[in-house]
């Protein structure tokens, strides 16, 4: 199993409780879940399953569930480092330096 770190991450994991995020991929049948089912709109019969994880241990454990299913084809269990919409942007990337110069050949 491949492990993953928040090295990296935009947002400061000093100032937020971390979220977790299982994604469980099935074939035939969606995952039953306490969060969302979407059917793939490209792969008849295919479905992703997006679940909130109360913590790190409940993801794991969450995951090994989901991977004795046989429909399953494959599971994930994410960190959000970011956590944003259209017009919330609190967490939106803040890591783009300021342009304070004008652009060549353009007048206002």
């Amino acid at each position: 199993m491949e492990t993953w770190t928040t090295e990296g991450a935009y947002a400061d994991v000093e100032s937020t409780e971390p979220r977790y995020l299982t994604i469980v991929a099935s074939k035939g049948k969606p995952v039953e879940a306490n969060g969302e089912a979407f059917q793939s709109v490209t792969v008849d019969g295919s479905y992703l399953s997006v679940e909130d994880a109360s913590s790190l241990d409940h993801g794991k454990v969450a995951l090994a569930t989901a991977m004795e299913n046989p429909s399953v084809t494959s599971a994930m269990l994410t960190l959000v480092s970011r956590d944003y919409g259209m017009f919330e942007r609190t967490e939106a990337p803040q890591y783009f330096p300021a342009i304070n110069s004008t652009l060549k050949g353009y007048s206002s």
